[in-house]
């Protein structure tokens, strides 16, 4: 297995044991997860229990230079994920679309402005954090991992082509 895709499997992983009780460990992760849901900047998780927990689970399955290299995408990710409530076998560009039916979702503009961010920066964390509110917190949790992770033009590309086609489709 590549070092991606443990990394992928380790997070989402990770964000489930968000979402309850741990019982293995007796560990609260709601807790955790309320924490990572009250940063107002993907710095603030450096002082979250729960980014840590996922930074140690990363380091122990994939290598300290992946983890290290990714810090400031891996902050991001952790609060975005906290915001997550369910995951969802669709692509998020068709849930930032409203999905197979084009309701809800974002505005054109919204989406526009989400994905002219060049880099996961403040900006860009603002605007997926809303992104994620006004699609009721149900993504595509590997797709947003692959989105922060490696945020770039090819991205940012596909997910305008598949946007706008649902939204086409659904005029």
């Amino acid at each position: 297995m590549s070092e991606l895709n443990q990394a992928k499997s380790i997070i989402r992983q990770w964000w489930r044991s968000l979402q309850g009780k741990n019982e293995e460990r007796g560990v609260n992760r709601r807790g955790q997860r309320a924490g990572l849901r009250r940063c107002k900047t993907p710095l603030e998780a450096a002082f979250q229990d729960g980014f840590h927990e996922l930074r140690h689970q990363l380091t122990r399955g994939t290598s300290q230079p992946w983890v290290e290299a990714r810090g400031n995408q891996l902050q991001t990710l952790a609060v975005l994920l906290a915001h997550v409530r369910e995951h969802t076998d669709q692509s998020m560009a068709k849930t930032l679309a409203g999905g197979q039916d084009g309701k809800g979702g974002l505005s054109k503009l919204r989406f526009r402005r989400l994905i002219s961010h060049q880099d996961v920066d403040q900006g860009f964390f603002e605007s997926m954090l809303r992104s994620l509110k006004l699609v009721k917190g149900c993504v595509n949790v590997d797709q947003l991992t692959d989105a922060v992770i490696f945020w770039n033009e090819k991205k940012r590309r596909e997910w305008a082509y598949e946007f706008y086609t649902v939204k086409m489709d659904t005029q």
